[in-house]
This record gives C-alpha cells, structure tokens and sequence, in this order.
C-alpha cells in the first residue's frame, strides 16, 4: 500500500490523516500520585537523595513532637496528679534504660589505667550509680502518689498493670537490692516493671490539663468569671466585622459592613461597661457623626447620596446630644417644676371642694410648654436647643429649596419630596435618640470592667488589632506626608518617623506607662492600656510609613502625570489612582509588619500587663502547676502560630486575586 505524505502508520495497522489521530492516554507514570512523585520528589538521583534525607530528618522531629503533643498527652483530669503520676512511670524506665550493669562495676582506682580513663570511669560509674539509686525512689514516689489518688481519676488502664507489676510488694525488694548494690538481684525486679513503664510511656507527654484548668486565665486574665459572655460576644462579632472587610464575595456584604462601621464602639461598650457619661468616647462620637455629615454633603460622588442627606441635616443634633446630652447630674428624663398663676375653670373647682370657679392658683406646665421652654431635661440635657435646632434644621432646608426653585435648579418634584421627608427624618431621629436613651441608661447597664482585670489572649488581641488598624492609616498619611513638598510638613514627618523607628518598642511603652503622666496636669490621668494602645499603634504606624513610602516611590511618574493631566485633584489622584497601585505592590511588607507588631505586643507584660505570654509566665511560677513550662509556652506559640500564619496565607491570597498580570517574573 502506498501512503501519502500526510498519513503516518500506527502501531496497530491504522493509518490516520495528519490532525486526526484520537487523543490517547498519558503514560501511567506521568500522572496521578506516581507521577507527581517522580516529577518533583525524584526526578534526579541527586533530588531522590536529598528527599530521603528530608523525609528522615521530618521523621525523626515531627514523630517525637506528634507524640508528645497528643498521643501520650493527658487531656482528662482536674488536677496534675495523673501527669505526675505518668511521668513518674516514665521515669522509672528512663533511668533502668539509663543503668548499665558494666558502667556500675567499673573500678576508677584499678591499676594501669591512665588519667583520663580513670576520669571517664569515675563519671560513667556515678552516672550508673545515680541511675541505679533513683530507681527504688521513684518506685516509692508512684506508689505514694497511687495511693494518694481518688478511684475516679485513676485510668482504667492503670488497674490491671497494678494487679500484674504489684509494685507495693515489689518496693521492699527493690530498696533491699539497690541497698544491698546487687545488681544481679535488681535486674529481674526491672524486668518485671516493664508493663509499668510501658503504661507510663502511654501518659508521659504533654499535660494539657494546666491549660484546661487555667483556660479562663488564658483567655480574658482576670476579667469578671460571671461577665465572661462579653469577650466571647465581642470576639463573635469580631469575626462578623472582619469577614466583610477582607472578602468581597460574601453573602450579605453590605449590611455586615455596616456592623463593621459600628463594631469599635459595640466592643468598647461591651468590653468596659463604661457609659458615655465617663467616657472620652464621647467626644469621638460626636466627631465622626460631624465628619460623616461634612462628606456627605461634600462629596458628591458617594453612592447612594439622596438616601445619606437626611442624616446630614440631623447630625448636628445628634453629635451635640452625644456630646452634651450623656452628662450633669440630672436623671435621665426630669421636669423642672415651674408654677403658672391662672384662674380656676369649672372643671377645676368641681375637682375640689376647697376651690371655685374664678379663684387665683398656681399650676405646674404641662410637658410641652416644659419642652419648648427648656424645662424638660432628657439624660441631663435641656431639650429646648434639640427643639430649635430641628426647627432651624428644617427651615434651612425649605429655605434653600425654596431659592433654587426660584432659581429654577429644582423641579417641583423634588420639593415636594425632599422637605417632607427632611422634617420626617428630624422628628423620627428626636424619638429614635430617646428609645436609645431608655435602652442604654435603663436596660442595658454593664457592669464596668476595669482595663487593670484584662489579660490573657484578650489583652494581646486588643492590643493587636488597635495597633494594626490605627497603623495602617497613619502610616499611610505619613508616608504622604514625607513625600509632600510641603517643608514643615515634611519636616515633621521626617523627624516622627525617623525619632520612632530609631528607639526600640519598649522604650515607647515605658515613656507611655511612667513618663507621660508625669507631663499630664495634676489630677489628669489616663488608663494604662490605653497609654500602651497609643504606644504600639504610633511605633508600628512610623515602620509602615516607611513600606507605603516603598510602594509610592516604585509608581511610574507617568501615573502621577496622568492624574494631572485628567484634571484630578491630589486627593482624588491618590485615593483612585496612586494609592491603590502603592498598597497592592507593598502587601507583603504591609503585612509582615503587621506580623511584627501582634509578636511584639508580648513586650507589653514588661510594664505590667498580663498578655498571653505573661500568664504563661505566671502559670510556670504557680506552686500548684510547677514543672510545665513546656505546656504553657507550646500554647502560647500556638496561639502565636495561628494568627500569624492565618495574616501570611491572607497575604497570599490577597496578592493572588490583585494580580493584574504585569507582576515580574
């Protein structure tokens, strides 16, 4: 048969046209597990060598660690009593593995032998001698400490292995042998404690107890027992506040970022107990309701705007009713009495018998002849001015939609929405702000809870999460600000930054916790936590400065020209154009600053607060838990690990969904 050019012969007689044979199958040693295997773990001797060797160090690290960690570890138990009862089995064996009958024979005095060797046999024979006395000791601590144990803690393991050793008996004739230094009448008591030390090797790892024990001291310190349920409902609604800020795609995004608005002033409130009218919060209320109010009427841009001019008109009233309306020492609803001469009615005189019609009295104002005249206090405040303002606030409003109809700016339509709904919006806010008032002075009152009880991984989130919100933002206008050709801005920006990052972490807390209340006023004075708080959030803010400041100056020239030549304005051209390309190039130095700070909030124990790593410092010094130091500090770095792995991952993930394709590489 003669083939053309275009068809080739197979293996199995057929003859295809060039384009048209049928997909076949890979190789089998190409894909699945096999194939990944031989691909990437030995696809060259030199690389099989070296996965050999990796996976025999991985086994000979990760194998003894598992064990400890939870094989033999002890979860159960109310006490150290079962830990120290299998760490004492254990060591039993250790030290009989450790005897060695040749090693306790040794003679260092024996003629002919030479310094040195007569200084090794000296070392090894007391080492075999110390081995071989600690044995009958421990023996007689195990049985001491069994018969001092309640049944219900002792493991059902443990009751055969004590019928079959019988170490009660099997102790006199120990503590004879070892007395005696008969090694050969000891040698078949250890044999016959093998099944004690095999039980022991089963109890012989970590005791997670003391974690389970003093879990309450780990988490909130010494934060109210009975009021526990409000760091666990602040680190719930934590979870619901963060997971709107770092997904896009989650279900009911916009609502939750609402609660993620208002989650620092939930958790402030839930967390101390403290009220508005001894709180500085306050003030910062009332700020952030003036300066919503200001963009929203500002920028004209902002989604949703119609639906946010309401809340613009009646900020005012409401950041002067925080501001003022939380604080005096009236109740929170009180009516000045104030007596009005006027002539009885009919009505009045049948009332009484002692009055007729026509008589002079003195009457008490009704409520709202009290509310209009300033005589009506709601949570010590006067409610005349909230009267005026809401009437000025709608006046205004109608006023300046009356002109731009006039001026033909604004149809009909629009009037005849806007004013009502403003007026609507007003009185509704009054009536909402008064059930708030009842709800927080009357139904909701929290037990205040000073800063001083806090600790544990409470204290070290707080602490965290302040400093790597507040550093971010900070960081990032002073690393504008070190760009800015502004000179006594850039001046001032230069020397925070560089004064900061030149001086370690603890010396910012120690001027934070001793110095500045030397420099407040008499009598002026502000919580240690707090001052820490400020103190962290300023120190990670200046190093942040400094990585924003790395991804501003890695921006092409061109972007910023292009901004410029599009007309923006310097902040629109960083909020919508620089800024954006900045912080998604520097996302790894963001966030291993981020790492560095939640680390280094461990140096807050240093000046008195008890982070996590202070209570497992406490826990190590405590008569009752002496002796696990392994356990309290393999939690802490456990804690440590997961939130420090969980902000990696993040990074990566976050990197991987911004990659927009021109990255290098």
């Amino acid at each position: 048969m003669v083939m053309s050019e275009s068809q080739v012969p197979q293996d199995d007689g057929q003859v295809y046209e060039l384009g048209q044979h049928p997909d076949l199958p890979p190789p089998a040693g190409t894909v699945g597990l096999i194939g990944w295997l031989r691909g990437n773990l030995f696809s060259s001797p030199v690389n099989a060598i070296a996965t050999l060797i990796a996976a025999l160090v991985i086994y000979s690290v990760v194998v003894p660690i598992a064990n400890w960690v939870a094989v033999d570890a002890v979860v159960s138990g109310e006490d150290r009593r079962l830990c120290d009862l299998g760490r004492t089995a254990g060591l039993i064996g250790s030290n009989i593995a450790a005897f060695s009958a040749e090693d306790f024979a040794l003679d260092p005095d024996a003629p002919g032998l030479s310094e040195e060797a007569a200084a090794a046999a000296t070392v090894s024979k007391r080492l075999a001698e110390s081995a071989f006395g600690n044995i009958a000791g421990l023996l007689a601590v195990f049985v001491q400490r069994y018969e001092g144990m309640p049944p219900e803690l002792i493991p059902a393991s443990l009751g055969p292995v004590m019928t079959e050793v019988g170490p009660a008996d099997l102790l006199p004739e120990l503590q004879a042998a070892i007395s005696a230094g008969s090694v050969a009448a000891a040698e078949p008591l250890f044999t016959q404690l093998q099944p004690l030390i095999d039980w022991g090797g089963s109890y012989d790892g970590a005791c997670w107890v003391v974690i389970k024990q003093r879990s309450l001291l780990f988490m909130t310190g010494f934060y109210d027992r009975s009021e526990n349920w409000r760091p666990l409902l602040a680190g719930i609604g934590l979870v619901f506040a963060v997971a709107p800020l770092l997904f896009t795609g989650l279900p009911y995004r916009k609502p939750l970022l609402y609660f993620a608005a208002a989650y620092p002033f939930f958790a402030y409130y839930l967390l101390t107990g403290v009220n508005l009218a001894a709180s500085p919060m306050r003030l910062v209320l009332a700020v952030i309701i003036l300066i919503s109010a200001g963009a929203i009427v500002w920028m004209r841009d902002i989604s949703g705007r119609p639906r946010l001019l309401p809340f613009a008109y009646v900020a005012p009233v409401l950041a002067m009713l925080v501001l003022f309306g939380f604080s005096g020492d009236r109740p929170m609803v009180d009516f000045e009495s104030v007596a009005s001469q006027v002539r009885a009615t009919a009505e009045m005189a049948a009332q009484r018998d002692d009055l007729r019609q026509g008589d002079r009295i003195l009457i008490t104002e009704g409520p709202v002849s009290q509310f209009i005249n300033g005589r009506l206090f709601l949570v010590g405040f006067g409610l005349a001015p909230l009267w005026w303002l809401v009437c000025v606030g709608i006046f205004g409003f109608g006023l300046t939609k009356v002109l731009k109809h006039a001026a033909g700016r604004a149809s009909e339509v629009e009037w005849r929405v806007w004013a009502p709904l403003a007026a609507t919006c007003s009185l509704v806010a009054a009536f909402l702000l008064f059930l708030a008032g009842q709800a927080i002075f009357e139904g909701v009152v929290l037990i205040i809870e000073s800063t001083d009880k806090w600790g544990g991984l409470l204290a070290t989130l707080v602490s965290g999460i302040v400093g790597i919100t507040a550093s971010l933002p900070i960081g990032v206008v002073l690393a504008l600000g070190r760009r800015s050709k502004m000179p006594i801005v850039r001046m001032l920006c230069v020397s925070f930054i560089e004064l900061v990052r030149g001086v370690p972490l603890i010396t910012i807390l120690f001027m934070s916790s001793v110095m500045l209340p030397l420099f407040l006023p008499e009598g002026v004075n502000f919580d240690k936590f707090l001052r820490a708080l400020i103190g962290v959030a300023l120190f990670a803010s200046a190093y942040m400065a400094e990585v924003v400041r790395g991804g501003l100056q890695a921006i092409p020239k061109g972007q910023y020209e292009a901004a410029d030549a599009i007309g923006l304005t310097y902040a629109k051209s960083m909020r919508l154009i620089v800024l954006p390309q900045a912080l998604k190039i520097v996302i790894p130095g963001i966030v291993n600053t981020f790492i560095g700070l939640f680390k280094d909030t461990t140096l807050l124990g240093i000046i008195g607060i008890l982070d996590l790593l202070q209570v497992a410092r406490s826990t190590n010094t405590d008569a009752a838990w002496i002796g696990f130091f392994e356990e309290t500090y393999a939690f802490v770095g456990i804690c440590f690990f997961i939130f420090c792995f969980g902000m990696s991952r993040y990074s990566i993930y976050l990197e991987g969904k911004l990659e927009t394709g021109y990255g290098r590489r």
